[in-house]
């Protein structure tokens, strides 16, 4: 008599013992012809381990990239799939669903008259021309990139004989 007490990944079914394939866990007898002439009692006790799956399904926002997930870079979005070794010997298959949100920007490019000073633009005051970036929240999750192009006309020039208001 002999007894093959072994444990397969379940990717690696069906699992095949004296010319026959196994698909379940469980416990099978073969009687086998030998050379002497007398049977042979064969006995499988084979255990099926599952594949370990897991699934991250993930939103970021585009200046978040590169997104790392299990030691790999990732700046498109899409479905990915990977193999893991796990801790039962068996592969872990991961997928990341990535989707990815783009920034939001904003540019407002204005003129001025000295006379309007201060200037405020998302809550901040501006006296002086020039290029402002301002962060923000938004209802998206990620940030907003917004632009002020300042100039400033000095009152007296034919730009500002009328009042402007913003």
């Amino acid at each position: 008599t002999t007894t093959l007490d072994t444990t397969v990944c379940s990717n690696q079914l069906p699992f095949i013992w004296n010319g026959n394939p196994y698909n379940t866990a469980g416990t099978y007898v073969d009687t086998l012809p030998s050379q002497t002439g007398c049977d042979t009692i064969a006995t499988l006790i084979l255990d099926v381990v599952p594949l370990i799956t897991t699934t991250l399904d993930t939103t970021v926002c585009a200046n978040q990239l590169p997104f790392i997930w299990n030691g790999n870079t990732y700046t498109l979005p899409g479905t990915y799939v990977d193999t893991l070794p796990s801790q039962t010997g068996c592969d872990t298959i991961a997928t990341l669903i990535l989707d990815i949100v783009p920034l939001i920007t904003t540019t407002l490019d204005t003129t001025v008259c000295a006379n309007q000073l201060p200037f405020i633009w998302n809550g901040n005051t501006y006296n002086a021309p020039g290029t402002y970036v301002d962060t923000l929240p938004s209802q998206t999750g990620c940030d907003t990139i917004a632009t002020l192009i300042l100039d400033i006309v000095q009152i007296g020039r034919a730009s500002c004989s009328e009042r402007v208001y913003y």
